[in-house]
């Protein structure tokens, strides 16, 4: 009897160790080099994230978080308020957030993610000589904290495409990414500046 007790112990504790290799993880980081192009414009630099994980289904998951962007970049931008032309440059910061859609499936040792994401963020740069928001009702204003950075902000959507390989909680990624900037501030912007990023690098999964 005992002999068998300890027999299903050691079952029970051998196959969850097993499981344990693969069993889902809720968080995620990853450090990338990303180059990102568009008309007139050229970045790279570094991209530091964290995820939340959610799993829906077996081999089916959310993510849910933020990126942020560092490069050394500074590049020139035109900027267009009360139909005036200003001169100016982004600060190469930038950030977004938002979900992604996840799908995995498992080869021998290696997990492939094949991720689909949808984000929301902002390109910033220097608000230099360029006049703050007028308020049409003066009582608005009175009633408005404002702290001046100097900095200003183009909105855009982020539509993103990757691959990831995992051996055990480590593994790479390769992604591409679209950001419509023209198709949200076309009234800001003289031209198509819609923008393609390309990004690279390292995951860790806990």
């Amino acid at each position: 009897m005992k002999r068998n007790i300890v027999f299903w112990l050691m079952f029970f504790f051998v196959t969850n160790s097993a499981q344990e290799n693969f069993s889902f993880r809720k968080n995620i980081v990853n450090t990338n080099y990303y180059y990102a192009t568009a008309k007139n414009f050229t970045e790279n630099g570094v991209q530091v994230s964290y995820f939340r994980r959610s799993e829906i289904e077996e081999n089916i998951h959310i993510e849910y978080g933020a990126n942020i962007y560092f490069s050394g970049n500074k590049n020139p931008l035109i900027y267009i308020k009360h139909d005036s032309i200003y001169q100016t440059k982004t600060t190469g910061i930038n950030f977004d957030f938002g979900i992604k859609m996840v799908k995995s499936k498992r080869i021998r040792d290696f997990h492939l993610e094949w991720t689909s994401e949808l984000l929301f963020g902002a390109i910033s740069f220097d608000r230099g000589n360029i006049p703050k928001t007028e308020y049409e009702n003066p009582y608005e204003q009175e009633k408005t904290v404002e702290i001046d950075t100097g900095l200003g902000s183009l909105p855009t959507f982020n539509f993103g495409q990757g691959l990831r390989v995992f051996k055990n909680k480590i593994g790479a990624e390769v992604k591409i990414n679209y950001l419509p900037i023209y198709w949200v501030e076309k009234k800001h912007l003289p031209e198509k500046m819609n923008m393609f990023r390309f990004s690279l690098g390292m995951v860790y999964k806990f």
